[in-house]
């Protein structure tokens, strides 16, 4: 799992261009579809998360890495594998970075008038565009609707949402977004702040209903009053027989129990079949009367 991990982390800060956005179209895809370390609702909660968090964007590797180490942690304890999943991701996303920055910042503004280099760059800068827009579109999809399918045609591989699976919650929260963006110009700060309000409102009304997060909920059936199966009178379920009757102490001469017990149960008396001194015995061996010993 670290092997794994240490590869395919370090690789992706070696090969990646154009931020953390266009780095997690392709951390999102390969770290769901291929290592199957989580699930793609729960990548949309790791932005979620790395978003309102202070720090840079890409600290969701980590995210990911903690969930993976920890769903498989070999021989070790769950926390200690996620712990040392999430500090060797740390690690070696950033150090590719460093690398880049101390050995190539001599030579920075010497390629900068390199036409073939701002060439590259050019189309470099076009091909983060797209990925980001990728990006944008996979977390849209996986954050309104509850449901996808998957579509394969040769090369070609597209995930589909369903619309009768649409969360309306999020739908709505979306719209507000869009039109205090386009049409209100509000500030970034402002708009999460407004739009974190809506969803805790819309998750303290009514979570199970709304189904907040992607995934489906049943909401549990109210009971019924009034008997029925299973229902008693009050509408409470009963789980089997009624208890048998509690046994009247037969040493009180009103059938009520007398503080303490009656002097067979402080003997020891709890039932049927049991000898006690404080009764004279039947010819059949019982103070019961026939019944036996037992």
């Amino acid at each position: 799992m670290w092997a794994e991990q240490g590869l395919f982390f370090s690789g992706a800060a070696l090969v990646t261009f154009g931020g953390a956005y266009a780095v997690l179209a392709f951390v999102a895809q390969r770290a769901v579809e291929v290592y199957g370390w989580l699930a793609s609702g729960e990548m949309v909660r790791g932005l979620a998360l790395a978003e309102t968090t202070p720090g840079p964007l890409i600290m969701v590797v980590q995210f990911v890495a903690f969930l993976g180490a920890f769903r498989d942690p070999g021989p070790l304890d769950p926390w200690v594998a996620a712990l040392l999943g999430a500090l060797l991701t740390t690690w070696v996303t950033f150090v590719p970075c460093f690398l880049f920055i101390f050995l190539g910042a001599p030579y920075v503004e010497r390629l900068r008038g390199n036409r073939a280099v701002s060439a590259a760059l050019t189309g470099i800068t076009a091909a983060v565009v797209g990925v980001i827009a990728n990006l944008a579109v996979y977390f849209a999809v996986h954050t309104l609707f509850r449901a996808t399918t998957q579509l394969d045609a040769g090369p070609v591989h597209l995930e589909l949402p369903q619309l009768g699976a649409v969360a309306p919650v999020q739908l709505v929260i979306t719209l507000a977004a869009l039109v205090m963006v386009f049409r209100l110009r509000w500030s970034v700060l402002r708009i999460l702040g407004v739009c974190a309000v809506l969803g805790l409102a819309a998750a303290l009304v009514s979570p199970a209903r709304w189904n907040l997060g992607g995934d489906p909920r049943r909401v549990a059936p109210r009971r019924r009053r009034g008997g029925g199966p299973g229902v008693d009178s009050r509408g409470r379920r009963r789980c089997g027989p009624r208890p048998p009757a509690r046994r009247r102490c037969p040493a009180s001469a009103t059938g009520r129990r007398r503080r303490g017990g009656c002097r067979d149960h402080r003997a020891g008396h709890r039932g049927q079949g049991r000898i006690t001194r404080n009764r004279p015995l039947s010819p059949a061996g019982s103070h019961l009367g026939g019944r036996g010993a037992g």
